[in-house]
């Protein structure tokens, strides 16, 4: 088929009315022979792309899952056979990726279109993307924290793609969206799933020159190890630029961190503990006044009955920080009460 030309024409115009067919079984099928089309460009037919990808856009808009989720991966695979024209159709391609990332979520839809999205980011510039950029922003950073493994991975995957992508007009709206994204990148760095801890890890690291300092970008954790020891030595690192410039941001951290002992993942638990015992350490005195010690304690000293040992010896660990920060606190200012 590769080499007779011929053929391969007419094997794809088969294909291309069967995802017309008003049998559900026969445009699943051809949908499936699109994603073979559409990402290898042997086999590519530049002059049916219009026709397939206008029936593709309907696909994504059926009902039935399978049918979704085939037309959003052949359509994400244009950037795979067709890159060139990917930036053509990126007005399409945007709004029915991200179609796919609103509510009800459907998991293997919506990490479809996430996988879609981070292939056609691929191959845009940061202006092609234009208001669209906010919104993908905005809906990635939503799954970072879902149940599902599979949408916490393409979420971090996604999010590494915006943060490639950002030049001089994006840079200043980048780099808030870092900042609201920095404590679930974080503890995410030890999720449980191994593919996401990478994954998380790498966007990390890709985010990291936001916050303008050549050293984090130096730091042992560049490596792309998750060891825990690495880890703390690149938390302390950027804990200490807040403590130096917005000690309130830094306060900020510690209020997001400590929602995280909520989690329903022990190992978030036990990074969020960590996490929250290292801002403390590295909080400027006049913003310690600002902390609730009992609220902070009680929420710590609750751990000590959580079913995991992990999480219950984190918790310990963070509550004798808190401690020493409270008889620092107290020897500061005499009236204070922790």
């Amino acid at each position: 088929m590769r080499n007779r030309e011929g053929y391969r024409q007419r094997l794809s115009e088969l294909v291309l009315r069967g995802v017309d067919s008003d049998v559900l079984s026969c445009r699943i099928s051809s949908t499936a022979g699109c994603v073979e089309f559409m990402s290898d460009p042997v086999l590519y037919q530049e002059k049916l792309l219009k026709p397939t990808v206008l029936m593709l856009e309907k696909g994504v808009d059926q009902e039935d899952e399978a049918l979704r989720v085939l037309s959003l991966r052949a359509l994400g695979n244009m950037a795979l056979g067709a890159p060139k024209k990917v930036r053509q159709y990126r007005k399409l391609l945007l709004e029915k990726c991200l179609g796919s990332l609103r509510e009800p979520v459907v998991t293997s839809v919506t990490s479809e279109g996430m996988e879609a999205l981070a292939k056609i980011l691929a191959e845009l510039r940061e202006g092609d993307v234009g208001s669209s950029f906010g919104i993908i922003s905005e809906r990635c950073r939503a799954f970072f924290d879902n149940e599902s493994e599979l949408l916490r991975l393409k979420a971090f995957v996604l999010f590494g793609k915006l943060a490639k992508l950002v030049r001089i007009s994006k840079k200043h709206f980048f780099k808030e969206e870092v900042k609201k994204a920095w404590i679930p990148l974080m503890l995410h760095c030890r999720d449980p799933c191994s593919e996401a801890a990478q994954a998380c890890m790498t966007t990390m690291f890709q985010c990291v020159h936001f916050w303008g300092r050549k050293a984090l970008e130096n730091s042992p954790g560049r490596s792309n190890t998750s060891a825990a020891e690495e880890m703390t030595v690149f938390q302390m690192m950027l804990c200490s630029i807040p403590t130096q410039k917005k000690p309130a941001v830094l306060y900020s951290f510690l209020l997001e961190t400590m929602t995280y002992v909520n989690s329903n993942l022990p190992r978030i638990r036990i990074a969020a503990c960590d996490l929250a015992g290292i801002i403390m350490q590295q909080m400027p005195a006049p913003h310690l006044k600002k902390l609730d010690f009992p609220a902070l304690r009680n929420s710590l000293q609750e751990l000590q009955l959580d079913l995991d040992p992990g999480v219950r010896r984190a918790a310990l660990g963070t509550l004798k920080v808190l401690d020493t920060c409270c008889r620092h606190q107290l020897l500061a200012s005499p009236e204070g009460i922790c």
